[in-house]
């Protein structure tokens, strides 16, 4: 169910779009999208090796080294996205029109989305941790109210800003998204799991 929900997620803009607004739109959106996704590979690849490390420990009950290790790979996640998220937002015209000198229009879109991508990695790994430690209602929580979220700033925001709003809807539901499951990860492991530091607490008896 995660993945399939957090598929919905990752094209609920372009869908939106799609009813809302017009083909035109949602070409020039694409571009922005695919874009903003090389910002966030550092991130994909990190993630794959710390899976099986975080399931591994959490089978020994070594929680603390959970916390360590998902502490390190967020902000190496962080610092190399960082990098690639301050090309694509310097140099956001001159990218885009690479795919046409139309998409330049979509050059504050793509700085948007890729200002989502930082705030996604400076999260942590929240959703692994979750998935991994036998959380994942916790996990599924968050995205549904993610979804729901996305869905609502769309239908608001794009009438009125267009393929900004769409960019913008999307970046509030990954703050919402990751705030949650942040702060599941803080109630259930204990573990402070985010580069920014803003939910560590002692761990509770939830289960």
């Amino acid at each position: 169910w995660l993945a399939f929900i957090g598929l919905i997620n990752q094209n609920v803009d372009i869908t939106m779009l799609g009813i809302l607004s017009d083909a035109h739109s949602v070409g020039l959106y694409q571009p922005a999208v695919r874009v903003a996704s090389l910002v966030a590979m550092p991130q994909i690849i990190i993630g794959m090796a710390l899976a099986p490390r975080i399931a591994s420990f959490y089978a020994t009950d070594e929680i603390s080294r959970i916390g360590k290790l998902a502490k390190k790979a967020a902000r190496t996640s962080l610092l190399l996205g960082t990098s690639l998220a301050l090309f694509a937002i310097i140099f956001a015209p001159w990218i885009l029109s690479l795919f046409g000198a139309e998409f330049t229009q979509s050059a504050n879109v793509l700085r948007i989305l890729c200002v989502s991508k930082l705030i996604d990695m400076a999260f942590g790994y929240v959703g692994i941790l979750l998935s991994m430690t036998q959380h994942a209602k916790a996990a599924l929580f968050g995205l549904v109210t993610s979804v729901v979220v996305n869905i609502t700033l769309n239908v608001v925001l794009i009438p009125s800003m267009g393929i900004q709003g769409a960019a913008v809807s999307t970046t509030v539901s990954v703050i919402v998204w990751n705030f949650i499951m942040a702060v599941s990860v803080a109630r259930k492991l204990g573990i402070n799991a985010t580069v920014l530091g803003l939910t560590e607490r002692q761990k509770t008896t939830i289960p």
